[in-house]
């Protein structure tokens, strides 16, 4: 475990000073809680504003990117999708502490269509 090797390496370097050493953790990584009322008003307005409205230029790209890829060539997103419950189990991702955030303000998470259908955008 990690955090046994940070606190092997503390002692150590506590004894090695001359020093010592008090550990505690004060803060843990917690799965985001969900606020299904906020998750709801979210889906509704993106329902009302509508989806992002794509160029045949960029539906061309995307299909010929889709194609390179092996993938159907269904250019961008155009629609809205449904609201569904999270996944009861973390199946990974990103880093970041909304997770923890939520647990003391109400959260909502929400995805947008920057990609062609089917492709994964990393940074680098």
């Amino acid at each position: 475990m990690l955090l046994d090797k940070v606190i092997a390496v503390s002692e150590a370097a506590a004894k090695a000073s001359q020093t010592s050493v008090r550990h505690r953790i004060t803060s843990a990584r917690w799965n985001q809680l969900p606020a299904r009322a906020f998750a709801e008003l979210l889906h509704a307005n993106m329902k009302e504003i509508g989806p992002p409205q794509f160029t045949d230029e960029a539906h061309g790209l995307a299909m010929e990117l889709q194609e390179s890829l092996g993938l159907p060539q269904r250019g961008m997103h155009d629609k809205i999708g449904e609201l569904t419950p999270p996944n009861p189990v973390f199946m990974g991702g990103g880093s970041t502490d909304v997770a923890d955030i939520s647990w003391n303000v109400p959260t909502v998470s929400m995805g947008a269509a920057l990609a062609p259908i089917g492709t994964s955008v990393r940074r680098a």
